[in-house]
C-alpha cells in the first residue's frame, strides 16, 4: 500500500529559504572576519609568548666518517651541555626531533603485534605477527635483530618469545637529558607525555610475565626489584607477579614506551620527552 501520511514520510517538513541581500551578506561576512581576526591575534600572543631552543646534537657526537653513513663512528656515550641565558617560566616542554625517519614505511609499520602490545596472555612465537624480523630466539640457526640466543627443545615456547617483537619496538630512542638551574637538577616529569587512549587501550604488560623476554631493552627491569617502581599500584602488581613465580619482572610499559610504539605519519617528526 500506500506509505503512511505523515510529515516524515511525505517530505512535508518546514523549509527556511533565506534571503540573499547584499546588507545581509555584507553583514555575515564581516561578522565572521571579525571573529576570525579576533582568533587569529590570539593565536599570534600566544605563539609570540613560547621561547624555544633547538640545539641540534648530531654531528657533535660524531667521532670519525661522519660524511660516510656506512662507515661513520660516534662517541657513545656522548655528553653534550648547552646553556639557555633567557629565563625561561614553567612548564617547560622537553623534545626530541628525528628527521629523515620513515616510521610510515610499510615493512616498519606492520612489524608489530599489536595482541603481543595489548598484553594478551599466552602468545606462543607461532602466534605472534612481526612482519620483516624475528620474533623468537632461535637456536644459533639465524641471528635475530637483537642478536643470537641459544635455547633448547623446540622453539614455540612463551619463553623463547621476543617481547616486544618487531622493528617498531628495535626503534628505541634512549638519548636521555637534564635541566640544572645553577647546580640544582631540576625534576622532570615523564608521565603524560603520550595520548591517555593508547596508555588506557592499546597498550599493557601481559599478564603471564612473558613481557620482555628476550629484549635488550628491558633487561634491567625484569632484574630489579620492585621497589624501584613509581606508584604503588605498580608495586603491588610486582610484587603479585614475583609471588607467583613469574620469570621476573617486566615494568609496566609507560609513557615513553608507548610514545615510541605509536609510528609517525611523516619523516620528520617532534615528540614530547619530558615536562619540567
Amino acid at each position: 500500500g500506500p506509505p503512511p501520511d505523515t510529515q516524515l514520510r511525505q517530505q512535508r517538513f518546514g523549509t527556511c529559504f533565506p534571503l540573499l541581500l547584499p546588507s545581509r551578506v555584507v553583514a555575515l561576512l564581516l561578522g565572521f572576519g571579525i571573529v576570525f581576526v579576533v582568533i587569529g591575534v590570539v593565536l599570534i600572543v600566544g605563539a609570540a609568548s613560547v621561547f624555544e631552543v633547538e640545539v641540534r646534537y648530531d654531528e657533535r657526537c660524531c667521532k670519525a666518517f661522519c660524511d660516510e653513513p656506512e662507515r661513520r663512528q660516534d662517541y657513545n656515550p656522548c655528553y653534550l651541555n648547552f646553556t639557555v641565558d633567557e629565563d625561561v617560566d614553567p612548564t617547560v616542554y622537553l623534545y626530541y626531533k628525528l628527521e629523515s625517519f620513515y616510521a610510515n614505511h610499510r615493512q616498519f609499520v606492520r612489524s608489530r603485534d599489536d595482541g603481543q602490545l595489548y598484553g594478551t596472555k599466552d602468545l606462543l612465537p607461532n602466534l605472534l605477527d612481526c612482519e620483516y624480523d624475528r620474533n623468537f630466539a632461535v637456536e644459533g640457526i639465524e641471528k635475530t635483530s637483537f642478536g643470537t640466543y641459544r635455547v633448547g627443545g623446540q622453539y614455540n615456547v612463551l619463553s623463547n618469545v621476543i617481547s616486544p617483537c618487531g622493528l617498531i619496538a628495535k626503534a628505541w630512542f634512549n638519548d636521555s637529558f637534564e635541566i640544572l638551574r645553577g647546580d640544582e637538577v631540576v625534576a622532570l616529569d615523564e608521565t603524560e607525555i603520550s595520548w591517555k587512549t593508547d596508555r588506557v587501550l592499546k597498550f599493557e604488560n601481559s599478564g603471564d610475565g612473558s613481557t620482555g623476554n628476550n629484549f635488550p631493552p628491558f633487561r634491567p627491569w625484569k632484574e630489579a626489584p620492585c621497589s624501584v617502581l613509581r606508584n604503588d599500584s605498580e608495586v603491588e602488581r610486582c610484587t603479585d607477579a614475583q609471588r607467583e613465580a613469574f620469570e621476573g619482572w617486566c615494568k609496566q610499559l609507560d609513557d615513553k614506551d608507548v610514545r615510541d610504539a605509536c609510528a609517525a605519519s611523516e619523516p620528520s617528526e617532534w615528540r614530547q620527552w619530558s615536562n619540567a
